[in-house]
């Protein structure tokens, strides 16, 4: 059975009856043992760990609604998690910023700020 979502189309089953564990405080069925992480895969562990846990799934799905809503919204050149350029001497204030080589956006697009049909920034239009 598939149960209908707003965000994705469609949900498969044992998903939805995930979310209905969780949401009535059941034990999740056929969850491994144990996490890719190692630790023990109980249920306040999967909802927490951002390795192996409903916090990365969580993740993909605002992700991908994100880049959908862009495109419906007439964005250009809608990209996925793309590869960020590499790191040449930069420096960064914050140390949470990721300075790896394989470092990726969650999304990309083109024409957020100026969606006019000559291409003009809206900066530069002449005000009214």
């Amino acid at each position: 059975a598939v149960v209908s979502t707003q965000s994705t189309g469609s949900q498969h089953k044992q998903d939805f009856w995930d979310a209905m564990s969780l949401r009535y405080d059941l034990e999740l069925e056929n969850r491994p043992p144990t996490c890719p992480c190692g630790k023990p895969n109980t249920t306040e562990h999967s909802l927490s760990c951002a390795l192996g846990g409903y916090v990365q799934l969580r993740h993909n799905e605002i992700r991908d609604l994100t880049a959908n809503l862009l495109k419906e919204a007439g964005c250009r050149d809608v990209s996925r998690e793309p590869h960020l350029l590499p790191i040449t001497g930069e420096t960064f204030k914050l140390k949470s910023a990721n300075t790896a080589n394989d470092a990726r956006l969650d999304v990309s697009a083109r024409g957020f700020c100026s969606p006019c049909p000559h291409g003009q920034d809206l900066h530069r239009r002449p005000h009214l």
